[in-house]
């Protein structure tokens, strides 16, 4: 059977209980900057400005805390800040800055990794890849000094003022508001053909950045082109110029010799009226004298002589005469006789000249 507690135990046990809460609840908050919990690698950093920065507050990696602020010392005009940095490894380009946490003035070392290889252990971050945040308390202070210095009553009066100005301008108010409305409408309801618009113009961008060679070269193509017809409309220039000049001086030959040309051209038109009507004519004599040349050529193309032949007509014959035949005619008459009867039917002694002609 167990025994009461009195009051004053109970209170007793109480006081114990919190306090052990709080101690544990203090550890818990601050376990970071225990000194037996730490490890990791040892880093520094050189800052012109470390104000708001202090030991224990947190080292974050794109947002992850991976370590604690454990030194702040300064240099020569500038501030050595100590870090450590567990399970994260650093390159050699490694840039860090201090960043506001809170409104309040607490502040975190953010730490971003580059560069290739990796850091060495107790390193320092030089000026050139370290950055420093503007303080927002004492600006937030002296916001708060200069808006105790404004003239409220003037700020009233002002209100007023602006206040009949817009109770004067109502209707005009009014409809400019119930514009700004319909054009809100609008665009809300046309939200996703704006979505897909810009979607359109964001596939556009990306074609016209991927020929962004091709335009370029086009468009110096295009400059040489037009420096090309640049040069070229001067020499066109100097054409037409040429032309203008020689049409003048054609004119001013015609003017002065219109006297004698106009009988030359009264006649040759004369001529063409001839050469018009004997077209028919013209073009039977050259059809003929083209003839007539072939066969001259082949005439008289086989040097000195004349290469041709004569065609008797039918039936024709070279007799001898019916006298006392000579020694020549009697050796000849019965070759002539013969022959003769062989192409006329003729037993006169002749030469025939041509097949004899064939009766109907």
């Amino acid at each position: 059977m167990s025994v009461p507690r009195t009051d004053r135990q109970l209170i007793r046990i109480a006081v114990n209980g919190i306090v052990v809460m709080v101690v544990l609840f203090t550890i818990a908050i601050n376990f970071q900057r225990l000194p037996f919990v730490g490890g990791g690698n040892t880093y520094r950093a050189e800052f012109t400005d470390a104000s708001g920065l202090v030991s224990g507050e947190e080292v974050r990696v794109a947002g992850i805390k991976v370590g604690t602020v454990t030194d702040i010392k300064l240099g020569r005009a500038r501030a050595i800040v100590t870090f450590t940095v567990k399970d994260v490894d650093l390159g050699r380009d490694t840039t860090a800055g201090i960043e506001v946490k809170t409104l309040l003035g607490q502040h975190f070392l953010s730490v971003t990794p580059a560069g290739s290889g990796k850091l060495d252990e107790d390193a320092l971050i030089p000026l050139a890849r370290t950055s420093t945040p503007v303080n927002i308390v004492p600006a937030f202070q002296q916001l708060t000094t200069q808006t105790q210095e404004i003239d409220t009553a003037q700020v009233a009066r002002a209100f007023d003022a602006l206040s009949t100005t817009l109770a004067r301008t109502a209707p005009e108010v009014t409809q400019t508001l119930r514009g700004l409305s319909r054009i809100s409408k609008s665009i809300t309801v046309r939200d996703e053909e704006i979505r897909e618009l810009f979607t359109r113009t964001s596939l556009v961008s990306g074609v016209v950045a991927e020929r962004d060679a091709d335009i370029a070269r086009l468009i110096t193509d295009t400059s040489t082109v037009l420096a090309e017809l640049d040069r070229r409309r001067e020499t066109i220039t100097q054409i037409i110029t040429g032309t203008a000049s020689l049409a003048r001086q054609l004119q001013g030959l015609v003017r002065d010799n219109a006297a004698t040309l106009q009988p030359a051209l009264t006649k040759l038109n004369g001529v063409l009226a001839v050469l018009r009507k004997n077209k028919e004519n013209l073009d039977e004599t050259i059809k003929v004298a083209a003839v007539y040349g072939r066969e001259f050529v082949n005439v008289g193309g086989s040097g000195r002589w004349f290469d041709s032949s004569i065609k008797a007509p039918q039936g024709a014959a070279l007799c001898t005469n019916g006298g006392v035949p000579t020694l020549l005619e009697t050796v000849l008459n019965p070759v002539l006789s013969q022959l003769n009867s062989e192409v006329n039917g003729s037993n006169k002694p002749c030469l025939p000249l041509g097949p004899a002609a064939v009766t109907p």
